[in-house]
């Protein structure tokens, strides 16, 4: 099965609704409280992505999993739906809610686009990564993850 991740802190607004399977993405009011869909990209790697976290950037967060199925695979990482982060037709984050952002630096990262994000989330299914997976993102050695991850 097709498998997505990325690295989100413990404090997110979207946990609770992670926990259901619900791929939610929404601006925060003053509150912290989500209070609108978001216009901005949801960012992942895949499977096969080079990209391994820094150390900083696992402190305080869950290695979440999206798997999209096949056909949320074939949506993000058909060439058709993506545009280049270099590109001169590239305006931004959020001007790009029908594509799939992608970096010729950081292979298998994609940046999700808010209307692709919604085709695929009907079928995604979400939850926390195992320690296999945790030792895999993170650059290390399943035998020095300690513990598994549980939701907050």
């Amino acid at each position: 099965m097709p498998l997505y991740f990325s690295w989100r802190p413990t404090t997110s607004a979207y946990i609770e609704n992670w926990k259901r399977s619900t791929w939610t993405y929404t601006l925060r009011g003053q509150g912290k409280r989500p209070t609108a869909p978001s216009r901005k990209t949801f960012w992942v790697f895949g499977e096969n992505a080079e990209y391994t976290a820094g150390a900083d950037i696992q402190v305080g967060r869950l290695l979440v999993v999206f798997d999209v199925r096949v056909h949320g695979t074939c949506i993000v990482e058909v060439a058709e739906n993506q545009i280049d982060f270099e590109s001169d037709d590239f305006g931004g984050e959020t001007a790009h809610p029908d594509q799939v952002i992608v970096k010729a630096n950081e292979l298998s990262g994609y940046g999700i686009g808010t209307r692709i994000r919604e085709i695929i989330a009907v079928s995604t299914r979400i939850r926390l990564a195992t320690n296999k997976e945790v030792a895999w993102a993170s650059g290390r050695k399943e035998r020095d993850i300690r513990g598994r991850q549980e939701w907050p």
